[in-house]
């Protein structure tokens, strides 16, 4: 969709950026639609819209209404940092999109801003918008810093308990350069997993 996003994630954004693309270097709706039927005749039938963050792009719902019209086309996703979720819930839920995937690094305000250099509130009243309007599936994502957020695991998971929404914690990968992989701040998928063998509520 878009390589803009309005968050400067540490585990994201680039030392170097450059700047973002010329809106001439993303492809147009049309362009996205036309992808998509083709797509269906290869095969595929789940879709996903991601970017950067994908609803800084004016029109969202518009393209997913059209995409869900695409004969073939089982089901449409959206990956989103949640910031702009609140006030967009209602025309996306009607347009036919079937699930949200949401980032949610922390509970704690402080922590979260120093992750994301983001506000933490607009997020979680866009997951609660979410539940409200009953979407098929809502899932949280969580990737997890050593020194960082380490200590969200317990909150992060009676979050997700006590609204029934899927929470997924992802080990830190290099999206942008590998320099981001250090001892200080890497925390490995067997390390969580002990971490969380040793929550005695969780089943």
């Amino acid at each position: 969709m878009t390589d803009r996003c309005n968050e400067r994630c540490l585990y994201c954004f680039p030392r170097d950026f450059a700047g973002w693309r010329e809106k001439e270097a993303l492809l147009s709706y049309e362009e996205i639609l036309a992808t998509v039927a083709v797509s269906v005749e290869l095969g595929f039938t789940d879709f996903r819209i991601t970017g950067g963050e994908p609803l800084v792009r004016p029109g969202v719902p518009d393209l997913v209404r059209e995409i869900v019209r695409i004969p073939g086309v089982k089901s449409v996703r959206l990956s989103t940092n949640g910031t702009h979720l609140a006030g967009m819930a209602v025309p996306l839920r009607e347009a036919g999109l079937a699930g949200i995937n949401i980032s949610l690094d922390a509970l704690d305000a402080k922590r979260y801003y120093e992750i994301t250099g983001g506000q933490l509130g607009p997020v979680l009243e866009g997951i609660e918008a979410a539940r409200e309007l009953g979407f098929p599936l809502i899932k949280l994502n969580a990737v997890l810093l050593r020194h960082r957020n380490e200590d969200q695991i317990e909150p992060l998971l009676d979050f997700a308990a006590q609204r029934g929404l899927l929470l997924r914690f992802i080990e830190l990968m290099p999206v942008t350069s590998r320099e981001v992989l250090r001892p200080d701040n890497f925390l490995s998928a067997s390390e969580v997993r002990r971490k969380l063998e040793k929550v005695d509520r969780l089943e």
